[in-house]
C-alpha cells in the first residue's frame, strides 16, 4: 500500500540552519535523495539515505528528531517493524524538544506502530494514539497510515472488531476528493469491508428461515450457520462506487494502475458477499449496487470500444479444495484485445475466496475468444483493454460441473457453478 505520510517538513528545520545557506551539508545531500526516492516510490532507496542522514546528526541537532521520524515512518511503510524500532524511539524520546519540528503526537503513533505485537497492549495503545491524533487537527495523513497499519495486522490475528475500528478510522481520515484521497479511501472501505465480513461470518445472528439456495454458503462456515447483515456490502458498494471512474483511466504505458488494480479487488470481494447475503434470501435493494462491474478501455483515446462478448469456453472448474471449505469465489481477468478480436493477454487480476480459484480461471483464461457484440456502435473498436468478472458459484446439489448459466459475457459477469 502507497504510504499517504511522507511530508517535507524537515526541509524548513535544515534550511534556517546558517551553514545550509553557503553549501548542502551531508544531512542535507542525503535528505534530498530520501525525499527524490519517496517521490519516485523508491522506499528501499528512501530507507537507505534516511538511514545515512540519521547517521550524519547527533542526538544534539535539532533535525535529529525528524530524521529518526523519517527512518521510522519508511521502515514502517516497508513491513519493518522491528528495525523501525530504535528510531522511533528516538523520534520519541526528542520529540518533545524539536521546537515544533517534530508533533510529539506523530513521533508517539510511529512507535506504537513499531512496538505492535500479539499477547500484550500495543494494539489497544496505538489504537488510544490514533483515536487522541485524530481528535487534533493536521493529521490525518499519520492517521491514516497507522489506522491502516494496525487494519492489516488486526486481521492478521483475527482481532476483527479492532480491525473493523482501525478501518473505519482510516476512512475517516482519508477526506478530500482529489485521485489521491479518494484511492486512500476506498482502500479502507475495502478493508472496513473485509473486517465486517470476518466479524459477520464468525458472528452468532440467527439461521436463516429457509435453507440457503447454495450448499456451499450454507456450509461457509461451519457451526456459524447465521443470516449476513448488509454491513460488509454496504461499505464494498462504495468503495467500488469511488474507484470505478478512476480505474476507466488507462495508464500511458498500456499496463495497470493502481485504480484498476483496487477496483478489481473491491469488485471481487463485493460479489462474493452480494452472492452469500443473497443466497440467505436478505433484501438488497437498500444497497447502491454497481450490477456490472465489467468494464472496458479503448487502446486508443478518444477511441469507442466495441461491447465485447467473451466465449468463456473451456470453462474453468470448482476447485475441489474450495467446496470442500465451502467457499464461494469471484474473480477478475484482465483481457487484452487487438483490433481483430484476438486475445493477446490474459490474466487474474484479482480473486476473492481463496487461490484455488485463481488456479481454476489462470488454465482456461487464455484459451477464451472475444467477438463483437452486435448491439455494439457503429465505427466501435475492439482494441481494448476489458477487465471480465466471473463468479464461482456450487450448485444447490452440491455437485461441481462447469456450466454456466451463459456461455457468452457481454457486459455482466459470468457465473460458474
Amino acid at each position: 500500500m502507497r504510504s499517504f505520510a511522507f511530508r517535507a517538513a524537515l526541509l524548513a528545520a535544515l534550511v534556517a540552519a546558517p551553514a545550509v545557506a553557503q553549501q548542502p551539508s551531508p544531512i542535507m545531500q542525503h535528505y534530498r535523495s530520501y525525499r527524490a526516492a519517496l517521490e519516485r516510490g523508491d522506499l528501499a532507496r528512501a530507507e537507505t539515505e534516511a538511514a545515512a542522514a540519521l547517521d550524519e546528526s547527533s542526538p544534539h541537532d535539532a533535525a535529529t528528531p525528524a530524521l529518526a521520524l523519517n527512518l521510522a515512518i519508511v521502515r514502517l511503510n516497508r513491513g519493518e517493524r522491528a528495525e523501525a524500532l530504535a528510531p522511533a524511539r528516538l523520534a520519541a524520546s526528542l520529540a518533545g524538544a524539536s521546537q515544533g519540528r517534530v508533533d510529539p503526537l506523530v513521533a508517539d503513533i510511529a512507535l506504537k506502530r513499531a512496538s505492535l505485537a500479539p499477547g500484550d497492549e500495543s494494539a489497544a495503545n496505538l489504537s488510544a494514539a490514533l483515536a487522541t491524533a485524530q481528535a487534533h487537527h493536521g493529521l490525518d495523513e499519520y492517521v491514516y497510515d497507522g489506522a491502516t497499519d494496525l487494519g492489516a495486522w488486526a486481521m492478521q490475528q483475527h482481532q476483527n472488531d479492532l480491525a473493523l475500528t482501525a478501518w473505519r478510522m482510516a476512512a475517516q481520515a482519508s477526506p478530500g476528493d482529489d485521485d489521491v484521497a479518494t484511492l486512500a479511501r476506498a482502500r479502507a472501505l475495502e478493508g472496513e469491508g473485509a473486517a465486517a465480513l470476518a466479524i459477520d461470518i464468525a458472528g452468532g445472528a440467527p439461521a436463516p428461515s429457509s435453507p440457503p439456495r447454495s450448499t456451499v454458503l450454507s456450509e461457509s462456515h461451519r457451526g456459524a450457520n447465521h443470516t449476513p447483515t448488509l454491513d460488509s456490502l454496504r461499505v464494498l458498494a462504495q468503495a467500488v462506487t469511488l474507484l470505478r471512474p478512476l480505474a476507466m483511466r488507462a495508464a500511458p504505458d498500456g499496463g495497470m494502475t493502481a485504480a484498476q488494480l483496487e477496483y478489481s479487488r473491491a469488485a471481487m470481494l463485493m460479489s462474493a458477499v452480494e452472492v452469500r447475503v443473497e443466497s440467505f434470501n436478505v433484501d438488497t435493494s437498500s444497497v447502491a449496487l454497481t450490477r456490472s462491474t465489467f468494464i472496458t478501455l479503448p487502446a486508443h483515446a478518444g477511441e469507442t470500444s466495441c461491447i465485447p462478448r467473451v466465449l468463456a469456453l473451456p470453462m474453468p472448474q470448482f476447485p475441489p479444495g474450495a467446496a470442500d471449505q465451502g467457499n464461494v469465489g469471484a474473480v477478475m481477468a484482465r483481457l487484452v484485445i487487438d483490433e481483430a478480436s484476438n486475445v493477446t493477454d490474459a490474466r487474474v487480476v484479482a480473486t476473492a475466496g481463496g487461490s484455488g480459484f485463481t488456479d481454476a480461471i489462470s488454465r482456461v483464461v487464455g484459451r477464451w475468444h472475444v467477438r463483437r457484440a452486435p448491439s455494439s456502435a457503429t465505427g466501435c473498436h475492439m482494441a481494448m483493454t476489458a477487465f471480465v468478472p466471473i463468479h464461482f458459484v456450487l450448485s444447490g446439489s452440491g455437485e461441481l460441473t462447469s456450466l454456466p448459466q451463459s456461455s457468452t459475457l457481454g457486459g455482466g459477469p459470468s457465473d460458474v457453478h
